[in-house]
């Protein structure tokens, strides 16, 4: 390695205050005229693995499941841990999050968002169902947002931070008739209803919550046919399951004989079973079969009584007819045909909201628009078809480019003191809460958020934030993200990171760090979709010097960031013993750099150290002439590495 002449003027640095404060607290002798030229490289580095990999020690005792990043599993209770307060505030909890009562779909029917768990497939925003990877519950104190919607009775709440899959229709052109939409994520606690009207009374700018319409690509537990299809449709509208000394039975009640007559047909084409028929005392008649078997599989797939039942997630994947005869069975058993303004219109009635649901899934399936209405009095749900015979019942609720529009009516706000839940999902990192799409990328904050404070508490400056840098936008300080569509980012590869003193190009997905004379910074990018796209941004403003307390390395789906602070002796030396631990979760190789501490963009050596798994102790030489000047020291782990800076040291 070639020496290279490291020009110091150290007294353009002492008592001036610049973009790292702790840079200019340097040891006094370092001020003398005669240091201001010296030399540094590095020798052969030893490392000694020390102790296994163990987070044995840094969880803490705490309320429900710690929360997890996207790649990590305890940061809270590792924060706190390395960064102890009284509050936990101080890691922000910026996972967006959802209260208890609210249904996602997964492909066994709506489930409580408190009841899913790893491994259940959910329905994305995509259309498409994928598995959950993480589930996340976590104590919350302060405002969450309301939405109400038009065709959906109940408020939907959020945490302010959640994503919510939104879109815009502005009426444009001549006489407003010009309908434009477009598709973007919006932070609900972000969301305004717009007011502004037009001649004729229609709103010129309309929000909307979206409900994918969902793709053929679930697994389909049972073979379709018409009669199967017959037979669901008449047990989820008039079907009960019972157990008594006669065995396990399955009754489907009617009065109309057609009806009976058709229930009996399924059941013997579907099944190759004979029913029972019989009437009760009040002339309704009854088909009962017997079977175990039947009876396991109803309860396990469509519920156990009136106010559960559902419509599992492998339905969504039978053929338009199959889904067509089990609708028009579920109609004959629990349905109506409605006057309105001239014209008829489809509801059906149930008393359970998993099945209105799942109602309005199987209708979208058949590109039909439908509202869902609850009675005041009581718990009965009334889903109304809005299109048949090719006529809108309510406009404002559409299907435009596979998603069911609903026009946002409120957004309300209230206080909230108790438990809210999150997942991970696999590729999209969203599901459907209730009919609305939302979005969990913005785990993000909550690594930069423990960050920030492990980095304070060495002594230094750390600011970074995850969002979206096309709407509303992404920026910390004077850095940011240029602002793009998503489409344009995928097509062209690389985001662009503006600074003041330039701009760099980050890979997409990826990352690049930003070096400039008096400026450090980093950025990535994690995905872009047709419009929005997720981004990453960290700016190091102080520098702490030879840090004594462990401090982890932010990572975001395995993109990991470098570690930036002083390397400063106590007294001149020619050599100096440069002394740190880092813990890993599997072998790597770092790299390490130093930096001129006035100009970081002069590189006075790069080094590659390789470590193994758990924790190792590096001594690393330096030498210098006539001594070894304060340098600016970058450490890079590798990607998808968990990796913990524990302390470092400087002899003398």
């Amino acid at each position: 390695m070639s020496l290279r002449l490291y020009n110091f003027p150290f007294e353009a640095r002492v008592g001036r205050r610049t973009y790292f404060p702790t840079v200019a607290r340097l040891p006094g002798w370092m001020a003398e005229p005669r240091y201001r030229a010296a030399v540094a490289l590095p020798g052969r580095p030893s490392v000694r693995v020390v102790g296994p990999y163990s987070e044995e020690g840094l969880e803490q005792p705490m309320e429900g499941p710690a929360p997890s990043t996207m790649d990590w599993d305890r940061i809270v209770a590792w924060s706190r841990e390395i960064a102890p307060v009284e509050d936990p505030s101080i890691v922000s909890w910026m996972h967006t999050c959802v209260p208890k009562g609210h249904l996602v779909i997964t492909t066994s029917g709506p489930k409580d968002v408190s009841e899913v768990s790893v491994g259940d497939r959910v329905l994305t925003h995509t259309g498409r169902f994928a598995r959950v990877t993480k589930t996340f519950k976590r104590p919350y104190r302060g405002k969450l947002i309301g939405i109400k919607l038009v065709g959906f009775p109940d408020t939907i709440w959020f945490t302010p931070e959640h994503p919510i899959l939104v879109g815009i229709r502005e009426l444009k052109g001549a006489g407003y008739r010009r309908r434009e939409y477009k598709i973007l994520w919006i932070r609900a606690g972000d969301l305004q209803v717009p007011r502004e009207k037009v001649m004729g009374g229609a709103y010129k700018r309309r929000l909307y919550c979206l409900l994918p319409i969902p793709r053929a690509d679930g697994d389909g537990f049972a073979r379709p046919s018409a009669p199967l299809a017959r037979f669901i449709g008449y047990f989820l509208a008039e079907g009960s399951t019972h157990v008594s000394s006669g065995g396990c039975r399955i009754e489907l009640t009617n009065s109309d004989s057609k009806i009976i007559d058709d229930m009996v047909k399924s059941v013997r084409e579907a099944f190759g079973k004979e029913p029972y028929v019989w009437e009760d005392k009040d002339g309704v008649a009854k088909v009962r079969i017997i079977s175990k078997e039947l009876y396991t599989w109803l309860r396990a797939n469509f519920g156990t009584n009136a106010h559960n039942k559902r419509i599992p997630g492998w339905l969504l994947a039978w053929p338009a007819e199959y889904i067509q005869e089990l609708l028009i069975a579920y109609w004959y058993g629990d349905g109506s045909y409605q006057p309105r303004n001239g014209y008829h219109r489809i509801a059906y009635h149930t008393s359970s909201k998993m099945l209105a649901i799942g109602l309005r899934l199987l209708e979208l399936k058949l590109d039909r628009e439908t509202t869902i209405f609850k009675r005041k009095d009581k718990e009965h749900y009334v889903v109304y078809v809005n299109n048949p015979e090719g006529r809108k019942g309510c406009p404002e609720v559409r299907i435009v480019d596979n998603y069911l529009w609903m026009p946002i009516k409120e957004i309300v706000a209230e206080d909230f003191d108790g438990y809210v839940y999150n997942m991970e999902v696999e590729g999209d990192n969203s599901y459907v809460v209730d009919t609305i799409a939302t979005h969990n990328c913005h785990a993000a904050n909550v690594v930069i958020s423990a960050r920030m404070e492990e980095y304070k508490r060495l002594g230094s400056s750390l600011v970074g934030a995850s969002d979206d840098p096309f709407i509303p936008g992404l920026k910390v300080e004077d850095i940011r993200f240029r602002s793009e569509r998503g489409r344009d980012v995928a097509a062209r590869g690389y985001a662009v990171l503006e600074t003041p003193r330039g701009s760099v190009n980050v890979p997409v997905p990826g990352k690049a760090t930003a070096v400039f004379r008096d400026l450090l910074a980093w950025g990535a990018v994690l995905e872009a979709f047709l419009v929005q796209w997720t981004g990453v941004l960290l700016k190091w403003r102080e520098l702490a010097t030879n840090p004594g307390d462990r401090v982890a390395f932010p990572s975001f789906r395995g993109l990991a960031a470098p570690q930036f602070f002083v390397h400063s002796s106590s007294v001149p030396a020619p050599v100096n013993i440069a002394r740190f631990s880092i813990t890993t979760d599997r072998p790597q190789t770092i790299t390490i750099r130093a930096r001129n501490v006035n100009d970081y963009t002069d590189v006075m050596f790069e080094d590659r150290i390789q470590l193994g798994e758990g924790r190792n102790e590096v001594e690393l030489p330096i030498f210098g002439f006539p001594v070894v000047p304060a340098m600016v020291i970058e450490i890079q782990p590798e990607d998808g590495a968990k990796t913990i800076l524990d302390w470092y040291e400087v002899i003398p």
